[in-house]
């Protein structure tokens, strides 16, 4: 997030069309920050913010309404470029703080999209689950669906003889997701898919998200899916194959950086 492109990007990037923004999670962007991101970005592009530290894993989300108010504030200077929010929840963030996260959300602008994150395993149990996603319902908003089957159910190592991403494997907090499409709401979708970095390791799992996603985006309905792997050099190539799989479903437009000369491309810097 915050990408400055180069002229040679930027020719090719007028169909790229989101990014997650993980940099609002450790500061608040200044105004001239957020000015520059839109500045150099094409006109559709959109940004969905996660929630700053500071709200998510700091005190009482009770004690941080106002907190929350200020960040979306300064968020909405994105104008038409603002996408969904995302409220990653702390993995000692349990059930049994149900009530605070309710009076959370509900105190959450009505006009600004949400999508929450919960990590802890309880989450997932039925009842809870249930009383979850139906809250989220009630409230127009969804639950992030973060898919990380693909590196945590796979024999092989990913590096073998280092243990450099066993936390991912062996880490319950870390690992423990739904992929029950009940917590997708009809307005807007948002999938984390966390890949490996061997292509073919991920194709079933992504057919079987095509197969879900593609009937919603035929539909009409706004999805959003980020992608992920444990060694990020790899993420935009699940990126392409997760888009080329959908464009073989339905009519999309072709990827701008198909026709990217990749010997001559060199990545922007962060701001």
């Amino acid at each position: 997030m915050g990408t400055k492109p180069t002229d040679y990007l930027r020719e090719y990037s007028r169909r790229l069309t989101t990014i997650e923004g993980n940099t609002t999670f450790y500061a608040l962007p200044e105004s001239k920050t957020i000015a520059s991101w839109v500045n150099d970005t094409p006109d559709r592009f959109q940004f969905c913010p996660k929630l700053p530290k500071a709200i998510s894993h700091a005190g009482k989300l009770s004690e941080n309404i106002k907190k929350a108010r200020e960040f979306v504030h300064r968020m909405q200077e994105l104008g038409s470029r603002l996408g969904p929010m995302f409220l990653q929840l702390s993995p000692a963030f349990s059930p049994d703080f149900f009530e605070e996260l309710v009076g959370f959300l509900e105190a959450w602008p009505v006009d600004v999209r949400l999508a929450v994150e919960v990590r802890h395993a309880d989450w997932f149990q039925s009842i809870n689950h249930t009383k979850l996603t139906r809250t989220l319902e009630q409230l127009g908003m969804t639950q992030v669906i973060l898919d990380t089957r693909p590196i945590r159910t796979l024999a092989p190592r990913l590096f073998p003889g280092s243990d450099a991403y066993d936390f991912l494997l062996n880490d319950l907090s870390a690992v423990e997701r739904s992929t029950d499409l009940t917590t997708l709401k009809k307005s807007f979708t948002f999938l984390r898919f966390v890949g490996h970095p061997r292509r073919q390791f991920n194709s079933t799992f992504l057919e079987a998200w095509i197969d879900r996603l593609t009937p919603r985006l035929a539909g009409g309905e706004d999805v959003y899916v980020f992608c992920h792997c444990p060694d990020p050099r790899f993420a935009p190539f699940i990126s392409r194959l997760f888009y080329r799989m959908a464009a073989g479903r339905i009519p999309l437009p072709a990827l701008p950086w198909d026709d990217l000369e990749t010997s001559t491309y060199q990545q922007g810097e962060l701001l």
